[in-house]
């Protein structure tokens, strides 16, 4: 619990410097540290600042590419009828991208309401997870695919999701 030393008494838990250390070791990867914050500071947390708590933890899951960690926690947050949104969504396929699963990476984009995956700027993170799984898995033929579809929906890509597709060619050696 050393995570926790001078932000949990016994009386009280502060709940909003516990949820920045969780987002602190969220943005490392720490799916164990995030975790055990989140336990302690779960039943202290508004109920409007739920959704934002278990996207946290995908956070953590995502950043050390934890895609079975990332899917037991969305079923979590289904049980405790927390409704998912484009960025609980986006961690799970975040998650798989850095996991290299591709598949599993476009599957939960699919698993998103159409409404939420042409919204431009959410198309475009979109776009990009999926770049970076193809890198990640060494599928540049699929990488070229998904690029073209920034030119389809007249979407400017991003550095990063230009170098996902120069990075899946050069492992390839093509």
């Amino acid at each position: 619990m050393t995570a926790l030393a001078g932000v949990i008494t016994d009386a009280q838990i502060d709940w909003r410097r516990c949820f920045r250390l969780l987002n602190d070791k969220a943005q490392l990867g720490d799916v164990v540290g995030a975790e055990e914050l989140f336990s302690h500071v779960r039943a202290r947390v508004p109920a409007k600042s739920t959704r934002m708590l278990y996207n946290t933890i995908l956070k953590a899951c995502a950043n050390r590419g934890d895609v079975h960690r990332a899917s037991a926690w969305y079923r979590r947050l289904n049980i405790a009828g927390v409704d998912a949104s484009a960025r609980t969504i986006g961690k799970l396929a975040e998650a798989a991208a850095k996991a290299g699963e591709v598949d599993d990476a476009a599957a939960w984009i699919e698993a998103m309401p159409a409404s939420l995956r042409q919204i431009p700027a959410e198309r475009s993170v979109l776009l990009g997870i999926m770049l970076d799984a193809c890198a990640r898995a060494n599928r540049p033929e699929e990488a070229a695919r998904w690029f073209k579809q920034f030119d389809k929906g007249r979407l400017m890509p991003s550095l990063h999701a230009c170098n996902s597709v120069l990075h899946s060619f050069a492992r390839s050696s093509q």
